[in-house]
């Protein structure tokens, strides 16, 4: 990675194989008895350009502010600006450091609003899973780094707006009215583990806990996941079948979930409903022509009332 001042074809001021050692750079710099007694700096209006080699993509900030405070040995860095994406809507960003000068570690944070969705899954596989999102995102993630380069597990909180899932152009969208999450990720392990969702969406809404194994990542993109949820409080009118919501007890789900292209494989998906259970399973496939879903199902006894409650009537 590095930094470059200017948008000539200079060289960059700093470039480093990992961010602990351009890190390490930086602290030479300030290290340097001719900025022993730097104590703060501010800058305004500026204009930052973000470019990501492994996702292929770049980000511009615009009217940022940047301050950076040194007390001792305490290197305290922040900054915010509006994040230009290519869309017409402007989204902000407020970030945060700290470290010690001459130590590679360091703690950092991120707050952002109306984010696209797109462009925070490409920001690693924490987040690849909002790719079939088409909805802007606001949040906070906090997280840091050892002297090694290792990154700490990641925090986030993530607040989605209306929106639809929609893998590609073709497949008909599912709208959502909006969603929150709270998860973190652990990177040693690749482990998603979500302590609260909840879903609101005119199709399903209800609470969803549970964990996620990442696999087979290249290039920061997991191929698969595959992970085992809990919903809970479950309200559901998929496709709007039903003149009225139907209410179910809960579900418990195993899956295999495949990003690119999008085939999400049932294991298990076992609905708890007035003391019955209904186990299915199957896949849902998003091909170029569209949706393809598969399912089978079984359900150990059903009462007539239930069954036409269930049933739609078309």
């Amino acid at each position: 990675m590095s930094l470059s001042a200017g948008a000539g074809i200079a060289p960059p001021e700093r470039e480093a194989a990992t961010l602990p050692q351009l890190i390490g750079q930086i602290d030479e710099v300030l290290a340097a008895p001719a900025l022993s007694a730097l104590r703060s700096v501010e800058l305004r209006a500026l204009t930052l350009r973000f470019e990501d080699a492994r996702a292929g993509r770049a980000w511009t900030g615009d009217g940022g502010r940047l301050r950076l405070s040194r007390s001792g040995d305490q290197l305290d860095l922040s900054a915010d600006l509006a994040v230009l994406s290519g869309g017409a809507d402007v989204a902000t960003l407020t970030a945060n450091y700290s470290s010690r000068i001459g130590q590679n570690a360091a703690t950092f944070g991120v707050t952002f609003d109306g984010i696209d969705a797109r462009d925070i899954a490409a920001q690693g596989p924490a987040f690849s899973w909002l790719e079939v999102l088409r909805a802007n995102i606001s949040g906070a993630v906090r997280s840091g780094i050892d002297s090694a380069g290792r990154f700490a597990p990641i925090n986030a909180s993530l607040q989605i707006g209306k929106g639809v899932l929609q893998p590609n152009s073709q497949t008909k969208p599912i709208p959502f009215d909006g969603a929150q999450s709270y998860f973190s990720y652990h990177p040693a392990r690749q482990l998603l583990r979500f302590d609260e969702m909840s879903l609101d969406s005119p199709w399903v809404s209800g609470n969803i806990t549970g964990t996620s194994q990442l696999g087979d990542v290249t290039g920061g993109i997991p191929g698969r996941m595959v992970g085992q949820f809990s919903l809970r409080d479950l309200r559901a009118n998929p496709a709007e079948v039903y003149p009225e919501t139907v209410a179910l007890d809960q579900a418990d789900i195993d899956f295999e979930l495949s990003l690119n292209p999008f085939r999400l494989k049932l294991g298990r998906l076992e609905i708890s409903d007035q003391g019955r259970s209904l186990r299915l399973n199957g896949a849902l496939v998003a091909e170029p022509e569209g949706w393809n879903l598969s399912l089978d199902g079984r359900m150990d006894r059903l009462s007539p009332e239930r069954l036409l409650a269930l049933w739609p009537e078309g």
